[in-house]
């Protein structure tokens, strides 16, 4: 299944500097599909491939801590352009 992600980045460099280690080398099960920052660096919405969103939230939400508010959502590929 698909995941998307969206952080609402708090603190721009801590996020930058977590980001690198946690989207660049997720635990097997998670698959990181795209990333996309917006260009005042406050938000970042991301799609994954795992089996579910408590594995990516189990994952997400401590690597990054006070960095940013993450929201969870499934993604509905029947539904998805692109």
């Amino acid at each position: 299944m698909y995941i998307v992600t969206e952080h609402n980045i708090q603190d721009i460099e801590l996020f930058s500097k977590k980001a690198g280690s946690a989207l660049g080398q997720p635990p097997e099960a998670l698959h990181l599909q795209t990333a996309l920052l917006d260009k005042d660096n406050r938000c970042c919405q991301c799609v994954w491939e795992a089996d579910s969103i408590e594995s990516v939230q189990g994952y997400l939400d401590p690597e990054f801590g006070a960095a940013s508010i993450n929201v969870y959502y499934l993604l509905d590929p029947d539904s998805a352009i692109g």
